[in-house]
C-alpha cells in the first residue's frame, strides 16, 4: 500500500517532468519507492526482547508495571528479587527516605530496604586468584537454580532467578558487587 502511494505520487510528479524523458520518469518511480520502504524499514525496530535475546544467563525482564525503560533499575531489581510488587518497594523505598534521608538508589538505602525485607547482604564475590566476578560468571558459578539473588553493578543493579540476570538490557558482562539472599 505504501509503495503503491508513493508510485501515484511520482506519477503525478512526471506531468512536470519534460515530455519524452521516460529514463527521469523511471528513475523518479524507482527513488520514491525506495524511500518508502526504507520509511517503512525505519518503523519496524527491534523489540527490547529482541534486541536482547535469552541467553543461558540472561532473561528480559521489565519489572516496572508500566513497562517503561527508565532509571528505575533497583526497584525493578528488588521487586523481582524480593517478590514484592513494584509499586510497594516503591512506597517502601519513599518511606525509608523520609525516615532515613537514603533513597533505595544509594548502599545506605539498598542496606536498609533489603533489611526491611529481610534478607541478608554478602560481600563482593572474589576468584581464588582475587579477581571479581563477572554477571555471567556469577549466574554459571556461583548462583543456584531456584533462588533468587539481588545484585550491585558498578552503577546499576539486577535481579538473579534461577540463574539468570533478570533485567531490561544485557548487563551479564558488568562486575557484580555486593549481593543479598533470603535468609
Amino acid at each position: 500500500m505504501i509503495v503503491f502511494n508513493c508510485f501515484l505520487h511520482a506519477v503525478r510528479d512526471e506531468s512536470k517532468l519534460p515530455s519524452g524523458s521516460p529514463s527521469r520518469a523511471v528513475t523518479l518511480v524507482l527513488m520514491m519507492t525506495n524511500q518508502c520502504i526504507l520509511k517503512t524499514e525505519r518503523k519496524e525496530q527491534m523489540t527490547r526482547e529482541q534486541k536482547y535475546p535469552e541467553t543461558d544467563t540472561f532473561h528480559y525482564h521489565n519489572e516496572n508495571p508500566h513497562n517503561r525503560i527508565t532509571g528505575d533499575c533497583t526497584y525493578r531489581a528488588i521487586a523481582r528479587a524480593t517478590g514484592v510488587p513494584y509499586d510497594q518497594v516503591v512506597r517502601d523505598g519513599a518511606e525509608l527516605h523520609i525516615k532515613t534521608g537514603f533513597p533505595v538508589d544509594t548502599d545506605q538505602g539498598i542496606e536498609k530496604i533489603m533489611a526491611l525485607y529481610g534478607w541478608k547482604k554478602h560481600p563482593q564475590p572474589r576468584k581464588a586468584d582475587r579477581t571479581k566476578y563477572t554477571g555471567k560468571e556469577f549466574c554459571k558459578q556461583i548462583a543456584v537454580k531456584k533462588c533468587r539473588y539481588f545484585a550491585k553493578m558498578a552503577n546499576h543493579a539486577v535481579a538473579i532467578v534461577d540463574g539468570k540476570v533478570n533485567d531490561i538490557w544485557d548487563s551479564t558482562d558488568k562486575t557484580i558487587g555486593t549481593y543479598w539472599t533470603e535468609e
